[in-house]
């Protein structure tokens, strides 16, 4: 993977980054200085339980999608992901590690500019800032990869939940 440079004096930190879902969850594992990604440690798409041991492991900062009501009414996939993410909340603080979260909305303004992004508008965003040679996908290949390589769906979005974070507050 690759690391991107920083001149800040922070400490380095690790974050892992959750895309809540209701089976499965995106996720993200990577090292931040101050508002800046050095480096992707690890990612994936898991069952929520292994997600769980995931946070078990002692990053110093989860940050996880917030679900958030817009006034209509919700099906049992948004109640049960509502479950999952006070599931990591809870795992999260039984090991003293501080969460923090996340909207949608706040993904969309913060990394796009506007309020209705779509999944394709925040993955052009993150390929502009973090891809070094493939501007196009951001994976390139397996003989030549990019920052990206083997990124898919939602680790996409768990990836965008931890850049907004770190662009709102650093860490």
């Amino acid at each position: 993977m690759s690391e991107i440079e920083t001149d800040k004096p922070y400490p380095v930190r690790t974050i892992l980054a959750i895309d809540p879902g209701t089976c499965e969850s995106g996720w993200v594992a990577f090292d931040a200085v101050g508002d800046r990604v050095v480096r992707i440690l690890d990612f994936g798409k898991d069952e929520n339980e292994a997600v769980i041991n995931r946070v078990r492991k002692a990053p110093e900062l989860v940050v996880i999608e917030k679900l958030v009501s817009y006034g209509r009414g919700v099906g049992n996939e948004v109640l049960e992901t509502c479950e999952w993410v006070g599931r990591f909340t809870q795992c999260a603080y039984e090991h003293c590690i501080p969460v923090g979260f996340v909207k949608r909305v706040e993904e969309k303004r913060e990394l796009c500019g506007t309020p209705t992004a779509n999944d394709s508008m925040i993955r052009n965003a993150l390929i502009a800032e973090f891809a070094e040679h493939d501007k196009k996908s951001g994976k390139g290949t397996k003989q030549n990869p990019d920052f990206f390589y083997g990124f898919k769906a939602d680790i996409w979005q768990a990836f965008a939940v931890g850049v907004t974070y770190l662009k709102k507050w650093g860490v």
